[in-house]
C-alpha cells in the first residue's frame, strides 16, 4: 500500500486518493461513487447505512482477526476512532501486546465518517463458510453513544462468508488514521 504524507500530517493511502489528502478541507478529492445495488454475492441486503445514520455515528470499531496460525506469528488488532481520539490494540489470541491512543479532531472524524458513507457498506443475510478454516475476519461495528447500531463480520475463507459488504478501501481508510502504521506496529510486537 502506497501512502501519502499530507503538509497537515495526515497518512492516507494515494493508491485511493492519489495526491489529494482525504482529510483536508483545503483539497478536493473524488468522492468514490455510491454503491446502489442492494444485492452482494446474490444475497439480499438487510441493513443499508443512509446519510442521516452515518451522521449519528459517535465512534468507529474495526478489528481484523487473524487466521490460526502459531502464537509467534498470530497478531489481531482492534481500531477504535471518535472525534476525539484514535485508539489501536494488537493482540495475539486475545492477550493484549501492545495499545496505542491519539489525539483526533472532530474535523478528521467527521472527514472519515463522509468517505465511508460512499463506500457501500452493508449488511445482509449470513452465510455459510461450509466448513471453511484458516481464514481471516474483519468486523466493523457503528456506535451512536453507547449502543452499537451496525455491526457485521466477514470471513475470508475461498470466498467471503458472514454478514458483512465490506469493500477492501474501508480496512485501508482506517488503518490508514494510525499515525506510526499498523504494519510497523505490528511488527514491533513481533
Amino acid at each position: 500500500m502506497a501512502t501519502n504524507k499530507c503538509p497537515n500530517g495526515h497518512q492516507y493511502n494515494s493508491n485511493i486518493f492519489g495526491d489529494k489528502c482525504p482529510f483536508c478541507l483545503e483539497n478536493s478529492h473524488k468522492h468514490i461513487s455510491q454503491v446502489s445495488e442492494r444485492r452482494h454475492n446474490s444475497v439480499r441486503c438487510v441493513q443499508y447505512i443512509n446519510d442521516a445514520d452515518w451522521k449519528n455515528v459517535s465512534r468507529i470499531e474495526y478489528r481484523f482477526g487473524e487466521s490460526s496460525i502459531p502464537p509467534q506469528y498470530h497478531r489481531s488488532y482492534t481500531i477504535s476512532i471518535c472525534a476525539s481520539s484514535k485508539t489501536i490494540s494488537i493482540d495475539c489470541y486475545g492477550k493484549e501486546l501492545l495499545k496505542k491512543e491519539y489525539q483526533s479532531t472532530i474535523f478528521e472524524f467527521q472527514r472519515l465518517k463522509e468517505i465511508l458513507s460512499v463506500l457501500g457498506i452493508s449488511k445482509h443475510e449470513e452465510t455459510d463458510s461450509h466448513g471453511c478454516t484458516g481464514g481471516k475476519t474483519e468486523y466493523l461495528r457503528l456506535y451512536k453513544g453507547e449502543f452499537c447500531s451496525f455491526d457485521g463480520y466477514v470471513y475470508h475463507c475461498v470466498g467471503d462468508w458472514g454478514t458483512l459488504n465490506l469493500p477492501k478501501e474501508v480496512s485501508e481508510l482506517i488503518c490508514d488514521t494510525i499515525p506510526e502504521g499498523v504494519k510497523s506496529l505490528i511488527e514491533s510486537t513481533l
